[in-house]
């Protein structure tokens, strides 16, 4: 089966020899494509979807990689109850936002995801060296297409207050995937 990510290996293989990063967390599972190209790469990956039946599709798609686990839930909730296996510097691959099909309650929960990946500092987890990578961030740069609901959205104004909220110095670069833009946000080490 061929793969088909916006997922930038080359760029991550550099991430994880610099900051020696072994674990992977994706929001938004889709087909599994992602999570596939992470699991030849990472020693763990954790990846969830809010769709069930995709999540079913995706265990079948990957059941030969015994160090992926996937999870049928809402992203903040799934990142919340992952904590206490992320004891390892993580990359994290927030791409958990509506993009057709049946319309949940919220469209895009990036807020929330960042407001639960910056409480593990709270319950004594190392996100110093960990490294977050936002897919299809021009949605964010600008207010996205009908049908979506730009109030649903959040601006970069809202993406830097909640990463501020952190503490902790970080610096954005961006990359362009095949097909759309990623935010990365890197500790200022």
């Amino acid at each position: 089966m061929r793969i088909h990510s916006n997922f930038p290996r080359p760029l991550l293989e550099q991430f994880r020899q610099q900051h020696q990063v072994n674990f992977f967390v994706e929001t938004g599972t889709l087909h599994g494509d992602t999570a596939e190209l992470a699991a030849m790469m990472f020693d763990q990956v954790w990846s969830c979807d809010i769709n069930s039946r995709l999540i079913q599709l995706a265990k079948k798609r990957l059941k030969n990689y015994p160090n992926v686990s996937l999870s049928a839930e809402g992203s903040p909730d799934f990142l919340r109850r992952i904590k206490p296996e992320l004891t390892q510097p993580t990359v994290y691959w927030l791409d958990a936002h509506w993009c057709g099909g049946p319309k949940p309650a919220k469209e895009c929960c990036l807020i929330e995801e960042l407001d639960a990946i910056g409480s593990f500092r709270v319950y004594g987890f190392d996100i110093d060296h960990s490294i977050l990578l936002i897919d299809d961030v021009e949605l964010m740069e600008s207010p996205p297409p009908p049908p979506h609901d730009p109030t649903q959205w959040p601006t970069m104004v809202d993406i830097r207050a909640a990463l501020d909220g952190w503490g902790e110095p970080y610096r954005f670069e961006y990359h362009q995937g095949p097909t759309s833009k990623i935010l990365i946000v890197k500790p200022e080490l």
